[in-house]
């Protein structure tokens, strides 16, 4: 197949293609990279449209000037641009452009939707994809999944700390963890001192 040729129209305005297939009432959108990949979404019988010039940032992107008040509608935009550095840097600059607390960013196991299809995907696979796309959130924020197989492993895992106590009595409930702050509290002459003596050699054997 030889390298396929585009023209378009001087000063003409950029558009997304795909609007004539759209429900009016529809709430939420995929924007993927190409007109072929938006037939191949649509023929999964999803909402979909495509940016007009494919990936990259900067004037490839001009077209949110003219669309950005035509997609106010959406509360949900999920970004499918192809799986490759061009691709991902594109959906980074439209997520800024069109407010990153809708969007969400779709990583396909292939290059894109035209070839998850090639590959025989089904309707439920693609829509699994859709539902677990991340956010575009700040890399120091955490969600509850990111914790869940650690919560798992302390409550059922391999035990996880630095030393214990010299008293098997309190070992049961109680052991000193990495990144943990333990108080020992007392009025005077009660042995704080002494406890914390006991715990400072049991520390050092266990070094």
């Amino acid at each position: 197949m030889g390298r396929r040729l585009f023209s378009v129209e001087a000063d003409c305005e950029p558009r997304l293609f795909g609007w004539q297939a759209l429900p009016q009432a529809i709430r939420a959108v995929i924007l993927c990279e190409g007109e072929i990949d938006c037939m191949s979404y649509h023929q999964y019988g999803l909402s979909v449209l495509s940016v007009p010039f494919g990936g990259d940032c900067g004037a490839k992107q001009q077209w949110i000037e003219y669309e950005f008040h035509n997609l106010d509608r959406f509360t949900e935009i999920w970004l499918s641009m192809d799986n490759n550095e061009v691709g991902q840097q594109a959906a980074l600059e439209i997520a800024r452009r069109l407010g990153e607390y809708r969007c969400r960013l779709v990583k396909l196991p292939h290059k894109d939707i035209n070839e998850c299809l090639q590959a025989g995907m089904t309707q439920q696979e693609i829509v699994h994809y859709l539902e677990t796309a991340s956010y575009f959130d700040p890399e120091e924020l955490c969600t509850a999944r990111d914790f869940y197989q650690s919560t798992l492993d302390a409550f059922y895992g391999r035990e996880e700390y630095l030393f214990k106590t010299p008293w098997e009595s309190l070992n049961r409930h109680f052991s000193y963890r990495e990144s943990e702050l333990t108080l020992l509290n007392g009025v005077n002459g009660h042995g704080k001192s002494e406890i914390l003596g006991h715990i400072l050699c049991e520390a050092m054997c266990r070094k």
